[in-house]
């Protein structure tokens, strides 16, 4: 495409937003799911329920109805975005999760915390194994909480430490060693609780949640990422060049890419999107309709 094309896109184009914060209330996916049933076809399976709850003892009657109560608690959703820096998947994720009043996890949080301990022990960047030390000892959690989802590093919180220049830059290295990923991995599953989670990051898809019922995989041309990434930068009030960013995000494109663990691919069956000329809204609303075209079940 042509830039006075692309130069008009974005100019019709809404803006981004600013990461929202996570709370409120929307769509379901139960909402979802249950509008697409049939009416007569949910009539009758109520009427076909209670037809056999009859023939079921008394004594019995109790613990049928309590495991059907229970059957969507005990399988968690998971909604797994992964991509690239820049492809709006902190803000893309953040609203789905809001739509569906689940959960909203950034895995890259947590090797931000890890890389955050590195800095603090003085260990040389090149100690790998030194590194590995550091963050195997290092209690970090990851707490999802509403409006604003926390982090704490051996009983500290660091929500805002993690978000400087030096930790980023720290992260993409830290984020490298299969040691550390193993550990990480590791609190990244945890963290799933029902309802269930919209978790981002790089690997989640392929590695943390390799069963998620709905992958997606955003991307975005580099130069829109970086325009992004710039325009976040501004409004955190911090100044970066549109050349230097994008130098920065192909940079890490490569070390994401090239590393052994975890390598930054798109799952099998995941659905790739572009967001390059859409909004996080219209994001967003792709992603529900997939949701509903797979039926997916949702929090009770």
């Amino acid at each position: 495409m042509k830039e006075p094309a692309k130069s008009l896109i974005r100019a019709l184009r809404p803006p981004w937003p600013k990461r929202t914060q996570h709370g409120g209330r929307g769509d379901s996916l139960r909402d979802l799911y249950e509008s697409s049933i049939d009416s007569e076809n949910r009539q009758r399976s109520i009427a076909e329920f209670a037809a056999r709850e009859k023939q079921i003892p008394r004594c019995a009657r109790n613990d049928t109805q309590q495991a059907i109560a229970l059957e969507p608690m005990t399988k968690p959703l998971v909604i797994a975005i992964d991509g690239p820096a820049g492809a709006g998947k902190s803000t893309v994720a953040q609203m789905l999760a809001r739509r569906l009043q689940l959960d909203y996890v950034d895995s890259g949080a947590t090797y931000r915390a890890a890389a955050l301990k590195v800095i603090e022990s003085g260990v040389a960047p090149e100690d790998e194994d030194g590194i590995a030390r550091v963050v195997a000892a290092a209690e970090i959690r990851f707490v999802p909480g509403r409006p604003q989802p926390r982090v704490f590093l051996d009983g500290r919180d660091i929500t805002a430490e993690i978000r400087t220049r030096e930790v980023t830059a720290a992260a993409s290295r830290v984020s490298r060693l299969p040691a550390v990923r193993r550990k990480l991995i590791a609190l990244q599953r945890s963290l799933l609780k029902a309802p269930g989670v919209v978790m981002e990051g790089r690997d989640i898809g392929t590695v943390v949640f390799p069963e998620a019922p709905l992958k997606i995989f955003l991307k975005a041309d580099p130069e829109e990422r970086a325009r992004r990434r710039v325009q976040q930068n501004q409004e955190q009030g911090h100044a970066s060049s549109l050349k230097d960013t994008l130098s920065a995000i192909s940079n890490r494109d490569h070390l994401d890419a090239e590393r052994k663990a975890s390598p930054l691919v798109p799952a099998a069956d995941a659905s790739v999107l572009d967001s390059t000329f859409l909004s996080a809204e219209e994001v967003v609303e792709q992603i529900l309709e997939l949701a509903r075209k797979k039926k997916l079940p949702g929090p009770r």
